[in-house]
């Protein structure tokens, strides 16, 4: 019987449990004045939730897996008005290091950091081998006015999920004005208006996947206005819209030709020395592919045209389109007198993903919004499923592209039009069926 009731307890002590909620509020109706006392007072599993106010203070997470987050964090009002403020005694938020995916910081403005490295957040240098940033998932915050003394004005060594933020005006001494050795999945965020002395005015050495990010107007002395070292061979550059940017060398991006890089805008970066949206000192050179680059390269499917932003003096970088496009304002469609050349152009392979279900729409747009609920919609007789080079036509050159594909397993590939991860017969026998068809997308040009 004894040894029933041990197993008994011991059964017990890896039951998952149900953590407590935590309630803050700085009037003093809650639980907690302070996120800090409440973060001290928390276990794993618990779940922090902080009232408006301002709460002049730094937080530390020390390793512990909880979700510390607003009142309702994807309410802008309600981010804006949850407010933690180092007053530039150090980073605002610190992790160990060692937290994983279901720890959360979500929900607040992140202003007021100062530190050598990460400003508003640092994601801590863990001993353990293989493991160099937190894995915790920081979303829909803001993160303005912090600064680095050294690297990552904004964010510093977050390895985890970085999504629906927004990175703006943060200073970087050295490297990274908004994100620097930020490793994970980097997904749906704005970075804007971050500067840095050195390399990586929006992004530094940023190594896992960035993708359908909006990153604008950051600059740097010298390396990378946008972008600088993503030097990683398996990194994934995707579905951004990278404008504005500005360096002494590559606007746009800087040395990240080992990564892949698709279904981009990038346009409107200057360099003063060489490179307004790409440059690389040394091989391997960037390749993109399905991207809509100013200036033209080469590359399967690239375009060099006038992407037609629904209003880029606003930083509305949503597609015009006669058929549809996504009014964030007015949280509604409206309707425009162009349409953008980006819609239903991205990589043919490519899943079309939370694109609104259309007849009409067979492939992913390119830029941030390709594959997002808010990809502008594609007016009748606008996209080929298989015009693989984007030249309007479906013939022989289309045919090759998939031939040099055939019967390789992968996802993005070129000629998987039925997108299974490999390019065989039904693929084939999707671009026949689009066999000598022409787009009107291309009149004029």
């Amino acid at each position: 019987m004894k040894y029933l009731i041990v197993a008994f307890f011991c059964l017990l002590s890896v039951l998952p449990c149900e953590g407590r909620t935590i309630t803050v509020d700085i009037t003093g109706a809650a639980e907690f004045r302070s996120i800090r006392a409440a973060i001290s007072d928390s276990n794993d599993g618990d779940v922090i939730i902080v009232a408006p106010g301002r709460y002049y203070e730094k937080i530390s997470f020390a390793g512990k897996n909880i979700v510390v987050r607003s009142t309702d964090p994807e309410d802008p009002a309600i981010v804006a008005g949850t407010v933690i403020d180092a007053n530039s005694l150090g980073p605002v938020v610190k992790f160990a290091g060692t937290e994983v995916a279901e720890c959360v910081l979500s929900g607040f403005t992140i202003t007021g950091g100062n530190a050598a490295r990460g400003g508003g957040i640092y994601g801590g240098e863990p001993s353990q081998p293989g493991k160099i940033g937190t894995r915790a998932t920081i979303e829909h915050n803001v993160v303005p006015l912090n600064s680095s003394t050294g690297s990552g004005g904004g964010l510093a060594n977050c390895d985890g999920l970085i999504q629906h933020n927004i990175v703006t005006q943060n200073t970087a001494a050295n490297a990274g004005g908004g994100l620097w050795h930020c490793d994970g999945l980097i997904r749906g965020n704005t970075v804007s208006y971050n500067w840095s002395g050195h390399q990586g005015g929006g992004l530094c050495g940023c190594f896992g996947t960035i993708r359908n990010n909006v990153i604008f107007f950051n600059s740097t002395v010298d390396w990378g206005g946008g972008i600088n070292k993503s030097l990683e061979p398996n990194g994934v550059i995707e579905n951004n819209t990278i404008y504005g940017n500005s360096a002494r060398f590559g606007g746009g991006l800087c040395d990240c030709g080992p990564s892949t890089i698709s279904n981009c805008i990038v346009v409107g970066n200057s360099a003063s020395v060489a490179g307004n949206q790409f440059y690389d000192f040394s091989d391997p050179h960037a390749s993109p592919s399905y991207s809509c680059i100013e200036g033209g390269t080469q590359g399967t499917g690239n375009i060099d045209a006038d992407p037609c932003f629904a209003d880029a003096g606003t930083g509305d970088y949503h597609l015009q389109s006669r058929a549809g496009r996504w009014d964030g304002g007015g949280k509604s469609w409206a309707c425009d007198g162009n349409t953008s050349i980006c819609i239903d152009t991205g990589n043919p392979g490519s899943s079309v993903g939370d694109e609104p279900n259309d007849g009409n729409n067979v492939r992913i747009n390119i830029g941030a919004y390709g594959g997002s609920a808010e990809a502008s919609m594609t007016p009748v007789n606008q996209a080929l499923l298989a015009d693989l080079t984007n030249d309007g036509i479906v013939d022989g050159r289309d045919f090759a592209l998939q031939a040099k594909d055939w019967l390789i397993s992968g996802s993005n590939k070129f000629g998987d039009l039925n997108r299974n991860s490999i390019v065989d017969m039904a693929d084939l026998t999707l671009l026949l069926d689009d066999w000598l068809r022409t787009t009107s997308r291309y009149a004029g040009l």
